[in-house]
């Protein structure tokens, strides 16, 4: 079944931690009050959204912070700028998906790809020692705003375990300072075609020290299985993969 989430409201400014670990499950994250100051703060912060696209422009501020933060789908409404700092990694991953098997042919029905998407109208601040998709997920961080990327000095910067993910921005202006990877996979920064995204992107800056990286190197990283000894599947048993995936950067 699909996933099905509700709006989250919050009441004025709110400065929270959470001791082990916080899992915001939400439609839409948004304050009910213009200029409120949001802080959300703990060791482990998952944010989940049945998806859609983010709602009105606003004059507020959120800050998520953790050691890290899995990102398996986001809509920030009302908010002026969000940020993201986490002094581990951001994930940007799916929601959970269970193997679900056809009663009738006894092969499971999920494809060998997922989707995700983070959604705002604001600006975007977003600071990790490395951001990058997990297997397999295609990830789309979309605002008619800026997108800052950025790490803290002396970052990790080994290939993740990861493969065959993308990240694709769409925003006004983005300026990678950070580390972004998508091993074995792509990365795309921006668009000025309409029939892809409606936000067309004024500029792409990539700041000295800052690392777009695809490359999966000598890194071994688990992806897929056999079950027949001739065929390669990944997540799926309907039909087996053709080739590995592909890798690429795309810089507007």
């Amino acid at each position: 079944a699909e996933l099905t989430t509700f709006a989250l409201t919050i009441d004025g400014s709110l400065n929270w931690h959470v001791g082990s670990g916080l899992r915001i499950a939400a439609a839409s994250i948004a304050p009910n009050t213009a200029n409120s100051a949001v802080a959300l703060d703990a060791p482990y912060v998952l944010l989940t959204s049945s998806g859609g696209t983010a709602g009105t422009t606003g004059s507020s501020t959120l800050d998520i912070t953790g050691q890290t933060i899995d990102v398996a789908g986001a809509n920030f409404s009302g908010f002026a700028q969000v940020n993201l700092i986490s002094s581990g990694d951001i994930r940007l991953r799916t929601p959970k998906v269970s193997n679900t098997i056809d009663s009738a042919t006894g092969t499971s029905t999920y494809p060998d790809t997922f989707s995700g998407k983070l959604a705002t109208q604001g600006d975007l601040f977003l600071q990790a020692q490395r951001i990058y998709p997990v297997s397999a997920v295609n990830f789309t961080i979309q605002t008619p705003s800026n997108v800052t990327f950025a790490a803290p000095p002396g970052s990790n910067t080994r290939i993740p375990l990861s493969a065959g993910g993308s990240i694709t921005v769409f925003a006004n202006t983005i300026e990678q300072g950070g580390n972004l990877f998508a091993p074995l996979g792509k990365i795309t920064l921006g668009s000025t075609d309409a029939t892809v995204s409606p936000i067309e992107t004024q500029s792409v800056t990539l700041k000295p020290g800052s690392l777009t990286s695809v490359t999966l190197a000598d890194t071994t990283v688990p992806y897929g299985a056999t079950d027949d000894g001739s065929g390669w599947y990944y997540n799926a048993s309907l039909s087996p993969l053709t080739q590995a995936p592909s890798k690429g950067i795309v810089l507007v």
